[in-house]
């Protein structure tokens, strides 16, 4: 999901054990967000930069599991 200027921290996720950035800032106009679920349960909030093109892509890939 975009993060859209919203603080967004992996205390605020069930699970949530860590975080990872390869985003330019964090709260920043193209800069989204991922929960990804590890393999022992533990969950791991990803920040990354998107694209218009990346996000098409990915959309087409699979559009549900975009918020």
């Amino acid at each position: 999901a975009p993060v859209n200027g919203k603080e967004i921290r992996v205390s605020e996720i069930p699970g949530g054990k860590r975080e990872v950035f390869f985003a330019s800032t964090r709260t920043g106009e193209g800069t989204w967000y991922a929960v990804v679920k590890e393999e022992d349960g533990s969950k791991t909030l990803l920040f990354f930069d998107l694209t218009s093109k990346g996000e098409k892509a990915l959309r087409f890939q699979n559009a549900r599991a975009f918020f």
